[in-house]
């Protein structure tokens, strides 16, 4: 009997030809099988009870795609939330969570697993878990909580002290025993990192209102790069609630002399989507005609990409740079001209 064959465009397939490379004894078409899963216009619910066998089984790569297919339909959300186990491999814990995140569903059956990646010691596993939960019922404030008690403090993570705070919000009454103490934890000699996180967690807290202007006076004058620029990393998670510090570092970015500390400033500009008013346009367009860092001219470029049309005057000198420019400085430009112009760069 001939085996199927997977066809040569990207086109998603029909359920009954992808059953056919599921249970292929070819392994390349049950790769393609695994491929055309994740396929965005694949409705995985025609295959559920694959999906879910999928989810069962024994190998890592198997249940890591089953994840990743199930973020499609928030159906499968309990069946995610059962694959944060610890027992779990890191990667299908990840893969669980971001399709949690992507069906913004997160049913109490998740609240555990996802509480508990709050302090991996991988990064990643930490921001999706805290992004996944928002989306998660009210009762995500106590498991949430357990947790840090049980934490020796300088254990703690900015991603759980994050959705800590967020979740306070939707538990009214949280909002002032929390801020209490978090300024009690904040008095305590902790590691720097600790200490910044509290001030992002009470700036989440008070929408702004509290640790923000201290988190900000860390950026500017830190006692070294690392910490500054990890002060500018949490003002970049705090989103509208940073925004009032736009301003304040378009300043600071004319007057920076440390070029990783500049390279994190553009990001840090870029994530807090600042408004051209507040944009340093000569500096951004110096640096964007001068700098042979591409750390530096890239980073201007996004910033100014901010601006989009409304600074279509400035399209020329794009133009003209990416004419002189060597190759490795070409790409951000050409993507800067793109939103400026409304048009691709002209080759």
């Amino acid at each position: 009997m001939s085996q199927p064959q997977a066809p040569e465009s990207h086109a998603a397939p029909e359920p009954e030809t992808l059953l056919d490379w599921l249970t292929s004894e070819s392994f390349a078409l049950r790769q393609q099988a695994y491929a055309a899963l994740v396929h965005p216009q694949f409705a995985v619910a025609r295959i559920a009870e694959q999906v879910m066998a999928l989810a069962r089984s024994q190998n890592t790569q198997e249940r890591q795609v089953a994840a990743v297919a199930m973020g499609t339909d928030p159906a499968f959300a309990s069946t995610l939330g059962r694959m944060l186990g610890a027992g779990e491999h890191p990667v299908v814990r990840t893969a669980a969570a971001h399709a949690l995140f992507r069906v913004q569903s997160c049913p109490n059956e998740a609240l555990p697993g996802l509480a508990a990646m709050l302090l991996s010691l991988m990064e990643a596993e930490r921001k999706i878990a805290e992004a996944a939960l928002r989306a998660g019922p009210a009762e995500r404030f106590e498991v949430i909580a357990e947790l840090v008690r049980r934490t020796p403090a300088e254990k703690l993570t900015p991603e759980i002290l994050a959705a800590l705070a967020t979740a306070a919000q939707a538990n009214p009454g949280m909002e002032a025993s929390l801020s209490q103490w978090l300024h009690q934890l904040a008095s305590r000699s902790l590691p720097a990192e600790i200490r910044l996180a509290i001030l992002a967690a009470l700036a989440r807290l008070s929408q702004g209102k509290q640790g923000l202007a201290e988190l900000l006076l860390v950026a500017e004058k830190g006692d070294d790069s690392e910490q500054r620029k990890l002060a500018m990393a949490l003002l970049g998670t705090l989103g509208e609630f940073a925004t009032s510090c736009q301003p304040a570092l378009a300043r600071l970015l004319t007057q920076e002399k440390e070029a990783t500390c500049e390279a994190a400033l553009y990001r840090l500009i870029t994530e807090l989507r600042t408004p051209a008013e507040h944009l340093p346009l000569a500096f951004l367009l110096q640096r964007i005609q001068t700098s042979e860092a591409p750390p530096i001219l890239a980073g201007a470029c996004m910033a100014l990409s901010l601006g989009g049309q409304s600074l279509a005057r400035f399209a020329a000198i794009l133009a003209a740079r990416h004419a002189q420019a060597p190759e490795a400085l070409r790409a951000p430009l050409a993507a800067c001209y793109e939103k400026l112009a409304g048009r691709p760069l002209p080759v």
